[in-house]
């Protein structure tokens, strides 16, 4: 009978080899990495610094103030580092290629609205001194939107305005460009045109206007449907020329600045990247022949996330450094009007994603976990057993690691057909129980044999071995993606990395939905099917971070099973690198998301008592009734995630 054998003696565990298992370096940016003690420290500027901290201190920090997990953090240096590391790549690409026109970063304010995101951005000043370039734009896609890009008006370089638009989104630009804002109107449907003309007639304001293309090269990733010639917005070449026909008999076509176009977030393939701005180029080309006097080149996001950091073409990953992206958009350009004679336009690039995604990590902390067990089963034939049930604890018994491959492969055939009999009545569930734990036992057996992270996936075989841990957060709530598009974020323990993991683990959310769970997770080669982990240690918390969470996620978050907004902390650094929770705002209460569905607390009590007495055969006592008053009341004033023990 083959036994369980004890590992093998095997080099001791270092943090370089943590730092491997979740291809830290990789993904990483520079900006994390791990200290001697094990711990996961942040380096705001994406190189080993005085000024970089460990994230376990942070959220011990916010705990001590009483509020407990899951908890966002963010970190507006690595904001600021993100800026200035764009403008950079931007800036040596023009000074190789010799550009003639200049570059200017425009932030969406879809992939963050939050207003300390926002107020961040603007508030970064891009422009070395002497430099012809000023500080970030703001781009916009709704009316909401504009009323936040208005407030930040004189610090933002220029506002552009994308989306669909009515005649009081139009007339709100077109006044803000009266008083001498630079408001860029972006015309995305053929339509917007007359709007436009007739209104900034009526005001006898001059626009600032773009036209949007409608390109036929096709996108790449999990959004490729924003391109393409039936994609949702832009202007087709004849609705172009149409447009073009409509403000030269408005006499507007001076207004004409500014060609934009987009193709999606997250660009995956630089060769699609450089197909792209080699037709917006052609059009640029081809409208300044007929006398459009066009400056700006946008060509909107795209710029993509290394996600996995595998530098692929994977949806979740990129082919392309921040270095290579520049230098092809602006060889694009420059190679498509040095031979027409046309000027370099001046650039303009709305890359929200890669700005924001890395300066947020979300911190949880697992709130128990649990394995499928065999109950200390041992392997031994019984003549009363099923065939199918004896075959399998032969092959238990008889197990070879140098075919385990093709064991599992029968031992699943096997497992199937004792679900078969069960199911047709010939076997009873004392079969059932028996095949279970063979199954349980060949699994442990199949996994030593092929190592942790075998180069060949058996079927099921992870099922079989992986833990469940129950983690403190909504998956619906701080990582819609995950369910929505199946994306893939960079999760890691935030401490213990000097200690070697010892399970493999997929995580679960609070919400009773099997969509809330996360069963893929970053490898150093590929995506695994297991996320490796520590055993918490009894009292101890055991607190994973999510990491380049920081676009979309805050605002695409929904209150499936009533969990709400967590709790936001504004990382600081001061000059000598001590750390500190600069501003902490509170996660929503029960009663918070209750009245965002119209539900009040004393309506609730009021109901809630008013059944209690129907349905009793004698009243509560009052201090029965106080009590539960007292406990409501605490409850639905708490925090909408779980209270974990010593909490």
């Amino acid at each position: 009978m083959h036994q369980l054998s004890p590992p093998h003696a095997k080099p001791a565990w270092s943090i370089e080899n943590a730092a491997t298992l979740y291809n830290l370096p990789e993904w990483g940016l520079g900006y994390f990495a791990i200290d001697p003690q094990g711990q996961l420290i942040v380096q705001p500027t994406g190189e080993a610094q005085p000024n970089s901290c460990a994230l376990a201190a942070v959220v011990d920090e916010v705990s001590a103030k009483g509020l407990s997990g899951p908890l966002l953090l963010r970190f507006p240096a690595i904001l600021h580092d993100r800026i200035e590391r764009l403008n950079r790549a931007f800036d040596e690409s023009r000074a190789r290629w010799g550009y003639g026109g200049r570059y200017q970063g425009v932030y969406p304010i879809k992939v963050n609205q939050d207003r300390a995101v926002v107020e961040e951005i603007v508030s970064v000043s891009s422009s070395p001194a002497g430099s012809e370039r000023s500080s970030m734009g703001l781009e916009v896609g709704s009316k909401p939107e504009l009323a936040i890009a208005m407030a930040y008006m004189d610090r933002a370089a220029m506002v552009i305005c994308n989306g669909y638009k009515d005649a009081d989104y139009i007339e709100l630009a077109l006044r803000a460009t009266g008083m001498g804002f630079p408001i860029y109107l972006v015309v995305d449907r053929l339509d917007e045109v007359a709007m436009i003309t007739r209104l900034s007639q009526e005001l006898g304001i001059t626009p600032k206007l773009g036209l949007r293309a409608r390109l036929l090269t096709q996108g790449v990733g999990l959004w490729a449907e924003s391109a393409g010639g039936f994609s949702k917005f832009g202007l087709t070449a004849g609705e172009m020329l149409s447009a073009i026909e409509q403000l030269e008999s408005a006499g507007m076509l001076q207004c004409l600045t500014l060609l934009h176009m987009h193709q999606g977030s997250q660009l995956t393939d630089l060769a699609v990247v450089e197909e792209s701005v080699q037709e917006t180029a052609r059009f640029y080309v081809e409208l300044r022949r007929m006398r459009c006097p066009l400056e700006y080149v946008d060509i909107g996001g795209g710029l993509g996330v290394d996600y996995e950091g595998l530098r692929s073409n994977e949806p979740c990953s990129t082919n392309y450094s921040l270095g290579q992206y520049a230098d092809v958009v602006l060889g694009a350009l420059a190679e498509a009007c040095r031979p027409a004679g046309e000027p370099e336009p001046h650039l303009i690039t709305e890359s929200g994603r890669a700005l924001t995604a890395p300066h947020t990590v979300l911190v949880v902390d697992v709130a128990g976990w649990s394995r499928l067990r065999g109950g200390g089963w041992v392997p031994q034939s019984r003549e009363e057993d099923a065939p199918e049930v004896q075959m399998l604890t032969t092959l238990a018994e008889d197990f070879d690691p140098q075919r385990a491959a093709a064991t599992w492969q029968q031992a699943l055939s096997l497992s199937q057909a004792v679900q078969h009999g069960f199911i047709g009545g010939r076997m009873d569930i004392h079969a059932r129980a028996e095949a279970e734990r063979a199954m349980l036992y060949l699994a442990r057996l199949v996994h030593q044999a092929m190592g942790p992270f075998p180069d060949q996936q058996l079927d099921q075989l992870q099922d079989y071995v992986t833990d469940r841990y129950l983690v403190n957060f909504s998956i619906f709530q701080s990582l819609p993606d995950v369910w929505a598009v199946n994306q893939l974020f960079p999760i890691m323990p935030i401490e213990r990395l000097d200690e070697e993991p010892e399970a493999m683990a997929i995580l679960q959310d609070l919400t009773c939905d099997s969509d809330g769970q996360i069963k893929q997770f970053i490898g150093c080669k590929e995506p695994r099917g297991a996320l490796p982990v520590h055993h918490p240690r009894g009292d101890e918390s055991y607190r994973l971070g999510f990491f380049l969470v920081g676009a979309y996620q805050e605002i695409l978050g929904d209150l499936h099973n009533l969990f709400g907004d967590t709790h936001i902390v504004e990382v600081g650094f001061d000059k000598g690198g001590a750390i500190s929770a600069e501003e902490i705002r509170l996660g929503q209460t029960n009663l918070d998301v209750l009245r965002m569905l119209a539900y009040e607390e004393g309506q609730l009590l009021e109901q809630v008592e008013a059944i209690m007495q129907k349905g009793a055969e004698q009243p509560p006592e009052p201090a029965q009734s106080a009590a539960f008053q007292a406990l409501f009341h605490s409850v639905i004033h708490g925090y909408s995630y779980l209270k974990l023990a010593g909490e």
